[in-house]
């Protein structure tokens, strides 16, 4: 079997393990996927309607970055509102498909795994431990933390930052420098779609 084939399989199972232990670690949620958000509080509603605005904004018309919704009838601008327009974008196909609470949950978990894979890489690269980096990528996924600010997916989408840092490391000690400049660019640009505020990280 050729590395390229060895890489994508263990890549394969590293997703998958990591699926099957955000799905443990979010207990109960798996058995409510259609009728229960992950968490409570009123933080958590703000982003299921971030996603609901943006649908009506696009489907009706209006201004993303204003809304009369709420603060009636002045209204109020949107501009420094805590929207993660990455997880907007992932959930608006989703949503008509399997439902606004089920595509919210989907990309909650999968924004977890991703975390898990991300760091996995990262510190397969600095280790070459494949028992290292699945190590770091659960810390990483699912420490104390992440999981508290559950109420916050804007918070918690940090799965570009290890990969930014990886393809930054790769920028400096590798060929192809161009190449992996570029890669580690689209991943700092995703972490700041996922949540501005990341950025100052």
């Amino acid at each position: 079997m050729s590395a390229r084939k060895r890489t994508i399989y263990l890549y394969a199972g590293v997703f998958l393990a990591y699926t099957l232990l955000a799905l443990v670690m979010t207990w109960p949620l798996v058995g409510q996927f259609d009728s229960h958000l992950p968490g409570r509080g009123d933080d958590l509603l703000v982003h299921y309607w971030n996603g609901w605005r943006t649908k009506r904004v696009l489907t009706q018309g209006g201004d993303l970055f204003y809304t009369d919704l709420i603060f009636y009838p002045k209204g109020v601008t949107l501009l420094y509102h805590n929207i993660s327009w990455l997880n907007v974008v992932l959930w608006l196909p989703l949503e008509p498909v399997v439902g606004g609470i089920v595509a919210f949950n989907l990309i909650y978990i999968f924004n977890l795994v991703l975390c898990a894979v991300g760091m996995y890489a990262l510190a397969y690269y600095m280790t070459r431990s494949t028992a290292a980096a699945f190590i770091a990528g659960l810390v990483y996924a699912f420490w104390p933390y992440r999981l508290f600010e559950i109420n916050h997916p804007n918070l918690v989408t940090t799965q570009w930052l290890p990969l930014f840092l990886l393809y930054l490391m790769r920028v400096v000690r590798e060929k192809h420098k161009m190449q992996h400049a570029c890669i580690a660019a689209v991943f700092l640009a995703l972490t700041g779609y996922a949540r501005w505020q990341l950025l100052v990280l």
